[in-house]
């Protein structure tokens, strides 16, 4: 079973904001997560990716989870570029001090319903809508239940 936990931030974010983040290399104050990290065998992190690393709030709550829980992996909604994927699983490893279960790119392309797609390539600006979620919930929890048996198979 998939449960859904939003990662929230206490102030308002803008361009500027993603932008200091990436540049500066920032993890922003999350609101504290709402999980018992007892009840949980492994984490899914669904997010962005800002200028080929993991979205700054993402970051703060992989670091926040450092130790909390025995295994997680991520899958990352993004522009696709060439190495990217194994530059995200480096930083993970470093924030959360060991390797993600997998990394599995979703690029905003490929991912995005027909009439959204024309925005794919704005970067950071471009918000990823709780409707665009929704449109490939079914989708995405498909990939994740497959990739995690998957990868629980070659860990054990």
């Amino acid at each position: 079973m998939l449960i859904f936990f939003e990662i929230t931030e206490p102030g308002r974010r803008n361009e500027v904001t993603i932008l200091l983040d990436i540049l500066l290399g920032r993890k922003p104050r999350i609101n504290p997560p709402e999980i018992s990290t007892t009840r949980y065998d492994q984490v899914v992190l669904i997010g962005p990716v800002w200028n080929a690393r993991i979205a700054a709030p993402v970051a703060s709550f992989v670091a926040w989870m450092k130790g909390k829980f025995p295994a997680y992996a991520c899958v990352t909604l993004c522009g696709g570029r060439d190495g990217q994927q194994e530059k995200i699983e480096r930083q993970l490893t470093r924030i959360a001090g060991k390797p993600p279960l997998f990394v599995k790119q979703l690029a905003l392309r490929d991912w995005l319903p027909e009439e959204r797609k024309a925005g794919s390539g704005k970067g950071a600006s471009l918000r990823i809508s709780e409707d665009d979620l929704a449109y490939f919930r079914a989708s995405i929890d498909e990939l994740v239940v497959k990739l995690t048996r998957k990868s629980l198979k070659h860990s054990v």
